[in-house]
């Protein structure tokens, strides 16, 4: 799995929000997964934060990790591709941000199932940039139903 068409095919996530470039390595038995994002200095984050002193959002770094455990979800869990469900994030603990990313930076994200309790998905994940931390993040995500759009 290398294109944002086969990663749209298991998460919701559309651009501008796709977030996650590919998908380079995964395993089904130890429920982990790798993936990379390249910054590239159009992103829509950027124009604003900062005008001069780029730094990629906290809030998007995490949301990478996420949606990188959420492809990691489709891929391993069968009632997440089948049917009317679609994974939510739905509590975020431990986040701990050790690094900036900037324009021009590839991300490396990680993620993994630690548990499953019922429909919840306990994940830990990480963002690194060259071989070094940038963020880690505990976080659990909800099977939820999909409603259909009045659109």
């Amino acid at each position: 799995m290398s294109d944002k068409a086969n990663i749209q095919g298991l998460i919701p996530h559309r651009p501008p929000m796709l977030l996650v470039d590919e998908v380079t390595e995964w395993n089904k038995h130890s429920k982990t997964i790798q993936a990379q994002k390249t910054i590239r200095n159009n992103e829509f984050f950027l124009q604003g934060h900062y005008p001069d002193f780029p730094i990629v959002p906290g809030v998007i770094t995490l949301e990478c990790i996420f949606q990188t455990g959420a492809i990691l979800l489709s891929l391993c869990f069968d009632e997440l591709t089948q049917g009317n469900k679609v994974p939510v994030v739905s509590r975020v603990g431990k986040a701990k941000f050790s690094r900036m990313i900037r324009p021009n930076e590839e991300i490396t994200l990680k993620a993994e199932v630690t548990e499953q309790v019922s429909t919840a998905y306990y994940l830990k994940g990480s963002a690194e940039v060259d071989g070094k931390v940038a963020a880690r993040v505990d976080f659990v995500c909800m099977a939820a139903n999909r409603e259909e759009s009045n659109t």
